[in-house]
């Protein structure tokens, strides 16, 4: 079962600058739209999944000691990122996190700061693009049968000829 599964197609999300401070947050398959009232303005923005950075996971520690955990889809504008989901439970907010990455096929990020993220996998290398990496010189494995082509001397079949052009 997918992550976006359990999620809402469709949600509420707050936002100090509308009306009613809120706006409503709808998923689709390949973009989200974006709909708020602002002086007494409807806006509807959709923006495509494309055009976010990934989904972020951040932290945030309360006066009283206690730690909530919230996924966020992040973008480069502040005002079109989009909070996934929100919990004060740590037990599987890893395996959510990741698994919201992948149906997205976005990048996971960490928020390191307040409005700063980094990409999760920032310290690792790739992996190896094949395994016998020493025998990469080699030609294909199916290409091993055919016989490379020889070069020869054919001879030049317009050697200092001018070309005949008709234009009818």
């Amino acid at each position: 079962m997918s992550a976006l599964a359990s999620l809402p197609l469709a949600f509420d999300m707050r936002d100090p600058r509308a009306e009613g401070c809120s706006r409503q947050v709808t998923l689709r398959r390949d973009s989200i739209v974006i709909a708020r009232r602002v002086a007494g303005i409807d806006m509807r923005v959709n923006v495509p999944l494309s055009a976010y950075a990934g989904v972020a996971l951040s932290t945030e520690t309360h006066c009283n000691g206690s730690v909530s955990y919230r996924l966020v889809l992040a973008h480069r504008d502040a005002d079109l990122n989009a909070v996934l989901f929100e919990t004060d439970d740590d037990t599987n907010i890893v395996a959510l996190w990741r698994a919201f990455a992948q149906d997205l096929g976005l990048p996971g990020l960490v928020e390191t700061e307040p409005g700063r993220f980094v990409r999760a996998d920032a310290g690792r290398h790739p992996p190896m693009r094949r395994r016998n990496a020493a025998l990469t010189g080699r030609r294909p494995r199916f290409l091993m049968r055919r016989r490379m082509g020889e070069h020869s001397d054919a001879p030049v079949v317009h050697a200092d000829e001018r070309e005949i052009v008709c234009y009818e």
